[in-house]
């Protein structure tokens, strides 16, 4: 058995006693030090109110300006409105001086839309037997393919310059024309079944006369134009083609007043070149006329200098002479030829013509002759068309009122109408149904400004419509059917 000695087990007693006093100070210096952790409840976090999605607002989808210049104080007119797929948009009348603004959502509107304007007016109108007779006459067109946000402008614009006060008058004269051979006959004219008497003209104005004659004389013969006038400081011009294509001119000077002007016909010239118009074709009538002029200013604001006017005059297979002078920079060319089933023009501004060939023939065909779905081919190329239905298609005394509609496009742009608005109807018994409109007549541009830029030039008050050199214009009209 141990044993221990006092000392040891005083020793053992105490220890335990100190580390327990230890420990305890350690608690309490712990217990007061330590931070004390409260839980606070989180805030609910507030979220913000959503905003409604605010309403579309609607878009101006087409603009309609009325210019003053256009009267319509005597005819009800109104512009009318489809989408590209025929369906009915919007319809109302309009006044001079007005503009006109369409508005809807622009999810509600095609990409482009159809553009009619239709008139309604009271006016005689030509009987099927050649009398008159008084009616209403209700008329419109429709132009599609415009650009949803367009802005037209309707007005009537001058496409000549103001070429000042005319000459003063003098008085009238006469023009003899002596030393002809007796064989030579002329064949140009200031007049549809004239005489023969050739062309006399001033820059500003042609100068027919109010009659002619002609006198022989042996082997010679004198040609006299009578009522003329005399205008102060002004030269004229005349012009002379025979049977044989021989083409001589010259210019001569206005006479004192109160006397007459004489010429001799060896005293006329050559022109300065020539060139020749294709061989025309068989043809039941035209008009060919050229006139030249000195300047641009001129060009743009006188009638000019008629170089050659002819009236149906039968040449047989010969080429037509033209005769060009070297003062001359600029020309106009008209050529209007009627055929069996079709009339022929042709007009060149500013330059000199290029009439390479006449069509002989001109053949359309379509399966529906209805405005709606209409679809139709033609034998030619060309730039635009312009397509015609009426109802009835001859006026007359019995009943005498007549709906037209033409429809202005190209080959590729056609519109889609599914019908006119039925107020329309309801305000003018005398207007047709599109569905009862027959397929009247066609246009077809072969040479002519794009139908885009028919657009620009019918409704753009900005565009330049005073005429320009170089402006080709070729058609074929089809008879009505």
């Amino acid at each position: 058995m141990k044993y221990f000695s006092p000392n040891q087990i005083d020793i053992k007693l105490k220890y335990p006693k100190i580390l327990l006093l230890i420990l305890v100070i350690f608690s309490n210096c712990s217990k007061e030090d330590a931070p004390v952790k409260k839980l606070i409840p989180e805030e609910p976090v507030q979220k913000e109110p959503e905003e409604p999605e605010p309403d579309p607002e609607p878009i101006v989808y087409f603009t309609f300006s009325i210019d003053n210049s256009i009267d319509t104080s005597k005819e009800n007119n109104w512009v009318i409105l489809h989408d590209a797929n025929g369906d009915l948009l919007d319809y109302r009348a309009y006044e001079s001086g007005e503009t006109l603004e369409f508005e809807a959502l622009e999810s509600e509107i095609t990409e482009n839309i159809n553009v009619s304007l239709f008139k309604n007016a009271n006016q005689y109108l030509m009987t099927s037997t050649g009398d008159l007779c008084e009616g209403e006459a209700n008329k419109g067109t429709t132009y599609p393919n415009i650009s949803k946000g367009s802005h037209w402008t309707q007005g009537k614009y001058s496409n000549r310059l103001d070429n000042g006060p005319a000459p003063e008058k003098l008085g009238l004269c006469n023009l003899n024309l002596t030393s002809i051979p007796s064989e030579y006959n002329f064949i140009n004219d200031n007049v549809y079944g004239g005489l023969g008497t050739g062309n006399i003209s001033t820059e500003r104005f042609p100068e027919p006369g109010s009659s002619g004659s002609i006198v022989p004389n042996g082997e010679t013969k004198t040609i006299t134009r009578e009522g003329i006038r005399n205008l102060k400081d002004t030269e004229y011009l005349m012009t002379i083609l025979n049977e044989n294509l021989d083409f001589k001119h010259l210019f001569f000077q206005n006479p004192e007043i109160g006397t007459d002007v004489t010429l001799d016909y060896n005293e006329f010239l050559s022109f300065d070149s020539l060139d020749y118009l294709p061989v025309f074709p068989v043809n039941n009538g035209y008009q060919f006329t050229m006139v030249g002029f000195e300047n641009e200013t001129s060009f743009k604001s006188d009638t000019g200098f008629v170089l050659l006017e002819l009236f149906s005059i039968d040449v047989g297979d010969n080429r037509i002479p033209l005769g060009y002078l070297d003062r001359f920079t600029y020309y106009k060319t008209s050529l209007n030829m009627i055929m069996d089933n079709f009339t022929y023009q042709y007009n060149k501004l500013g330059t000199k013509p290029s009439i390479s060939s006449i069509p002989d023939e001109a053949v359309i065909s379509y399966a529906i002759d209805h405005l709606i779905n209409f679809d139709l081919t033609f034998n030619h190329d060309y730039v635009r068309r312009s397509d015609t239905w009426s109802i009835p298609k001859s006026v007359s005394s019995e009943d005498c009122t007549k709906t037209t509609w033409t429809v202005e496009c190209d080959q590729q742009n056609y519109p889609v109408i599914k019908e006119l608005p039925e107020e329309l109807f309801t305000q003018y018994p005398s207007l047709g149904k599109l569905t009862d409109l027959k397929y009247a007549s066609s246009v077809f541009y072969l040479q002519s400004e794009t139908y885009p830029e028919l657009i620009t030039k019918e409704f753009d008050p900005n565009h330049d419509h005073i005429i320009s050199s170089g402006y080709t214009e070729e058609y074929i009209r089809m008879n009505e059917e």
